[in-house]
């Protein structure tokens, strides 16, 4: 089916959209769950309440670890194309002129027309492996904090260790993990305003291309690009 001269052809597959939206989810209630604990003075929630939220938050942590690890496991085994890190890494010329292209872009204010591009394009590709560093980071100084903590979960609230609290954990992990939120928050924001301004501006249904797979694509573009309307990014 064509839209507006369009037609449509698959870019990401299975693995890279199940990843994208269980990674989105989990980050979404982390942040909430997160938030509730850092306020928990002002909230005045109690500490049976806190050692709940902070259990489910840990959770969530988990899972989100799990299907980090399955995308980075996928980004270095996955064949070249778009799920490989090889998209994510601007190594080719082509992809470094890419990149400055679409700084200018950027800097422009997006005036003049967009720089062409298969499926990420090579800024956004740093971006993402940005955002899976700090993935690593939360999960790490995350789980840290909650294993290795006395009496942790439900049974803090309720032996006596309020002593503990003054040795776990140490004040840099906790200032690590709390830096890493924030770093995290303004990707989201960045992410989001991004693929708006993208959408708005080139129509290539990249929204909907994380559900359906399939990008948006003239076939002049795709005669640029060196493929045409039959080739894959991967198989939905």
């Amino acid at each position: 089916m064509e839209k507006g001269g369009f037609c449509p052809v698959p870019v990401w597959d299975g693995i890279v959209r199940a990843t994208h939206w269980v990674n989105a989810l989990c980050v979404a209630a982390l942040l909430v769950l997160g938030g509730i604990i850092w306020l928990e003075k002002p909230l005045g929630l109690a500490k049976a309440a806190k050692a709940t939220i902070t259990d489910l938050h840990a959770a969530i942590g988990f899972a989100f670890a799990a299907s980090l690890g399955l995308r980075l496991a996928y980004l270095v085994s996955a064949p070249k194309g778009p799920a490989s890190w090889r998209d994510l890494v601007p190594l080719e010329v082509a992809r470094r002129a890419e990149l400055v292209a679409t700084l200018r872009y950027y800097l422009g204010g997006l005036r003049g027309t967009p720089p062409l591009y298969f499926a990420h394009n090579a800024l956004a590709g740093l971006a993402y492996l940005g955002f899976f560093a700090l993935g690593l980071v939360q999960v790490s100084s995350g789980a840290a904090m909650y294993l290795l903590a006395p009496g942790r979960g439900a049974a803090y609230a309720h032996e006596g260790h309020e002593e503990m609290e003054e040795i776990w954990p140490p004040a840099w992990l906790h200032e690590l993990h709390e830096a890493g939120v924030l770093f995290i928050l303004l990707f989201v924001l960045l992410h989001l305003g991004m693929v708006a301004l993208h959408e708005i501006r080139e129509q290539r249904g990249l929204i909907s291309g994380m559900v359906s797979g399939c990008k948006f694509f003239r076939e002049e573009e795709l005669a640029k690009l060196g493929m045409d309307a039959e080739d894959k990014g991967g198989e939905t």
